[in-house]
C-alpha cells in the first residue's frame, strides 16, 4: 500500500510504455433459439353502436334535440364568425 495516499495502486513498469492494437475480432455464433411466429388475430366482423345522429331529421326526432339544436346553430354561428 502506499504510504502518501493510502492507496493500494502502484503503477507497473509498463504503464508508460505504448499500448499494442488488438487485431483479433470474436465473432458471435448466430442464435440457436427457434423464434415462435407471431399471431395475429384478424377481425372479421364489428359492431358498433352509433350513438351520434348522422342527419339533422335524426337529431331533432331524440329527446335530446334541444341539445343537438344548440350545438348545430353554435357550429353554424363560429363557420360564419370565420368567414
Amino acid at each position: 500500500m502506499s504510504e502518501e495516499s493510502g492507496s493500494e495502486y502502484s503503477p507497473s513498469e509498463s504503464s508508460n510504455s505504448s499500448v499494442e492494437p488488438i487485431d483479433e475480432v470474436c465473432q458471435r455464433e448466430p442464435s440457436k433459439r427457434i423464434r415462435k411466429p407471431i399471431v395475429y388475430y384478424h377481425c372479421q366482423n364489428v359492431h358498433t353502436e352509433q350513438c351520434e345522429p348522422v342527419t339533422y331529421g335524426e337529431a331533432m326526432m331524440r329527446s335530446d334535440s334541444s341539445k343537438w339544436k344548440e350545438a348545430i346553430d353554435r357550429d353554424r354561428d363560429a363557420n360564419i364568425r370565420r368567414k
